[in-house]
């Protein structure tokens, strides 16, 4: 079973318990240990970057913010079943994103090419039969579509608020080295 299909199972299995539960629907998380982070940092040296989709938009999160706002709503945790987008506050393609990581790093920004729908069909079927992460049918699906959502739900059940991507990758309180390790897979 594909994950978005048993994450969706399992979100629906606990909010019919009719407990009090979060269920948190990320976005995009940026940061040290993300899957994401690290197939897009892996593309980030490259001067011509192949992507599914170009300009698909995503709210990107970094995993300190992500933690940041697990602990916010432990503090304030809701009295009902919830339901709630973990996302950035700022919308952005997957260029933007890999430029953000490539500005990190000291790098200009990159040239993208949209990799022909019939080869990434076939890649995507090869990835399904390979098991890759980052090529499937189902991330294929995925990256021609906007996952975007409001901040809002998030601030006003726990008072938080996450930082644009571009601000979280670049700041660090130990300096610039600290901050391309923010970012880093």
């Amino acid at each position: 079973m594909p994950f978005l299909a048993s994450k969706a199972a399992a979100d629906d299995y606990l909010l019919g318990l009719n407990a009090s539960c979060v269920v948190l629907r990320p976005s995009m998380v940026i940061g040290r240990g993300g899957g994401s982070s690290g197939w897009l940092t892996q593309l980030s040296p490259l001067p011509l970057i192949p992507l599914l989709d170009t300009r698909a938009r995503v709210q990107p999160l970094h995993i300190d913010d992500l933690v940041a706002a697990v602990l916010a709503l432990l503090r304030q945790w809701p009295s009902r079943p919830t339901v709630l987008p973990l996302v950035g506050p700022q919308p952005m393609t997957l260029p933007q994103i890999i430029d953000t990581l490539r500005a990190v790093q000291g790098w200009t920004p990159a040239r993208y090419v949209q990799v022909p729908r019939r080869l990434a069909a076939t890649g995507a079927r090869l990835g399904d039969r390979l098991d890759w992460r980052a090529l499937n049918t189902q991330t294929l699906r995925l990256a021609g579509h906007d996952n975007l959502a409001s901040p809002e739900p998030l601030a006003e059940a726990s008072g938080f608020r996450a930082a644009p991507c571009r601000r979280a990758c670049m700041t660090g309180r130990h300096g610039a080295r600290a901050s391309r390790r923010r970012c880093a897979p």
